[in-house]
C-alpha cells in the first residue's frame, strides 16, 4: 500500500509538472504573437488576400517612383552621367503655355535615352525627333502624371539608328487642349 502511495504521489508531481510546462510554453507564445515576434495564429484582415493594394499602398507606391524618378534625374544633371556615358540637360519655359519642359539625354553604350520633366501637364503626347546629319530617329510616347511632374513615357534611341556625332535632339510635348511645348538639346554620341 505504500508503494501504491508512493506510486501515486510521483504520478501527480509527473501530471503536475507536466500541466506546468505546458502553462508556460503557453503563457511563452501567447507573449511572443503578442510582441509580434512570432506569426503563428493569422487573424483574418478586414480586405480579402485577392484584393490587391489598397488606395494608400498604391498612392505611397506612386509617391516613391516618383522621389526614385527625381533623385536619378538629379543625379544624371549634376554628375553629368556616370562613367562611360555622355549626357546633355536643359529646361525651357514656353512662351505661349504654362508648361515647362527639362530635356535630358544620356549615352550609355549603345543606347541614348532621353528624359523629361514637364510641369504644369497631367496628360498629352510627346514626340522625339533625334537628327544626325541626313540621319533621324522620330518616336511618339504618351504623357504620363505624377504629383510632383509629368513626364513622356520614355525613349531609347539605338547609336545604329541616327550614327555617332552630335545629335539634336528635340521634344515637343502636346498637353491636352494646350499649346506644344518644345525643347531642343545637343549632345555628343560615340
Amino acid at each position: 500500500m505504500i508503494r501504491t502511495s508512493h506510486q501515486r504521489s510521483k504520478r501527480s508531481k509527473l501530471i503536475w509538472l507536466s500541466l506546468l510546462a505546458l502553462l508556460v510554453i503557453g503563457m511563452t507564445l501567447i507573449i511572443l504573437e503578442k510582441t509580434n515576434t512570432t506569426d503563428f495564429i493569422k487573424m483574418p484582415d478586414d480586405q480579402t488576400a485577392t484584393s490587391g493594394p489598397t488606395e494608400e499602398q498604391l498612392q505611397a507606391d506612386t509617391e516613391a517612383n516618383a522621389a526614385s524618378k527625381q533623385q536619378y534625374l538629379d543625379s544624371t544633371k549634376d554628375t553629368g552621367g556616370s562613367s562611360g556615358t555622355t549626357s546633355a540637360s536643359s529646361g525651357s519655359t514656353s512662351a505661349t503655355s504654362s508648361a515647362v519642359m527639362t530635356l535630358t539625354a544620356s549615352q550609355s553604350g549603345s543606347t541614348v535615352t532621353i528624359l523629361t520633366q514637364i510641369q504644369n501637364v497631367s496628360s498629352g503626347t510627346c514626340s522625339l525627333t533625334a537628327t544626325n546629319g541626313s540621319s533621324s530617329n522620330t518616336q511618339t510616347a504618351k504623357i504620363i502624371y505624377q504629383p510632383q511632374f509629368s513626364s513622356c513615357a520614355g525613349f531609347s534611341v539605338p547609336v545604329s539608328g541616327v550614327g555617332a556625332g552630335v545629335w539634336s535632339i528635340s521634344v515637343t510635348a502636346t498637353p491636352s487642349g494646350a499649346a506644344p511645348t518644345t525643347k531642343t538639346i545637343t549632345l555628343e554620341v560615340k
